[in-house]
């Protein structure tokens, strides 16, 4: 499995909590001693569309061949409804790792997940009412698992994590600064054949979104069997786009992965590539009749050719509206022209 196991479960407890943010002023007078501001400021909701990029770096410390890899997905919005719940989409650049949709309630608190048939859903309790971005506080949360579909492995059963807030500081990232909570997560998952795993974090969570910025984690899992193995993540955000802050910051590393579309007109077919971190699309259309290379920059926009047998075909141009999917036209210098289109899978 790609790294973060179980990361929907794992991230989503640091990434997106149900708490009302509080803001730092320095007190007036002669006193030294910063006054905490406790007025809960707006809360920032998700908006269709907005998206955060990570690039995080997984090293396996247990193993008798230690490996160390970079690794990039994103999170996407792609459901925002009128309770103000959303759903979000997590698309990773490995081509073989199906899409996971989740869930998150209106308070942040993540309630399902899905992927590849399989869905699995949470309830969580919290041992007190009170769990805000202020240096000090802390809070348990209890975790009971269901799944439901076509599920594979033996299914986590019940979780337990405890948060504490340690600071107020500001975190510069590839994606730029953001005045965060940092935040320490110890958290424990038991699944139904006896395996656990145990993850010790600290991590910095923007205090306007509550999303992850940056995170280091420590991962310790127990077989049935008792086979221990252990390994640990770093993770930052590299892009992102809030509508609702009017902020962003745009990456290529959030197309890639794996695609795959069609292109009419004249000429027509099924393509499937891959784009890389730093934006090379390489395809395969029409059965490997053909191929298609180019480039997509940053801000989405993109430009190819089709060739086959060392000859030159249609020239492909468009831009990315989103992470998730891509159309535009393509001509022929001879004349001809028509439509293509690609999905992230």
């Amino acid at each position: 499995m790609a790294p973060f196991l179980q990361k929907g479960i794992m991230l989503r407890t640091i990434s997106i909590l149900s708490i009302a943010t509080l803001l730092s002023a320095c007190g007036g007078g002669a006193s030294t001693t910063p006054a905490i501001d406790t007025r809960t400021p707006a809360r920032l909701t998700p908006s269709l569309g907005d998206f955060y990029s990570y690039k995080e770096i997984y090293t396996t410390t247990g193993a008798s061949t230690p490996t160390s890899t970079p690794y990039w997905y994103t999170d996407v919005v792609t459901e925002v409804e009128a309770n103000g719940a959303w759903s979000e989409t997590d698309v990773e650049e490995s081509p073989s790792a199906p899409h996971m949709l989740e869930h998150v309630l209106a308070d942040g608190d993540g309630d399902s997940s899905a992927k590849s048939g399989c869905t699995r859903s949470y309830q969580s309790t919290y041992n007190t009412s009170q769990r805000e971005l202020v240096a000090g506080a802390s809070w348990t949360r209890t975790m009971v698992a269901a799944v439901a579909g076509n599920c594979t492995g033996s299914p986590l059963t019940s979780a337990i994590s405890n948060t504490t807030v340690l600071a107020m500081e500001s975190v510069t990232v590839a994606a730029g600064t953001f005045q965060t909570a940092k935040v320490s997560l110890s958290s424990s998952y038991k699944y139904a054949n006896g395996a656990t795993l145990v993850d010790e974090s600290t991590s910095w969570l923007d205090t306007n979104s509550r999303r992850l910025i940056k995170t280091s984690n420590i991962r310790t899992s127990t077989s049935a069997s008792g086979k221990v193995g252990s390994s640990s993540t770093v993770a930052e955000l590299q892009g992102y786009a809030q509508a609702g802050s009017g902020r962003s910051l745009l990456n290529v590393q959030r197309f890639a992965g794996g695609w795959s579309g069609s292109y009419a007109g004249p000429y027509s077919g099924s393509c499937t590539g891959q784009i890389s971190p730093d934006g090379v699309l390489d395809a395969s259309c029409g059965g490997g009749q053909f191929t298609l290379h180019g480039l997509i920059d940053a801000n989405g926009n993109v430009t190819f050719s089709l060739s086959a047998g060392g000859g030159s075909g249609p020239s492909f141009s468009g831009k990315f509206d989103s992470p998730l999917s891509i159309q535009g036209t393509w001509s022929m210098p001879g004349g001809g022209a028509g439509t293509w289109q690609l999905n992230h899978i």
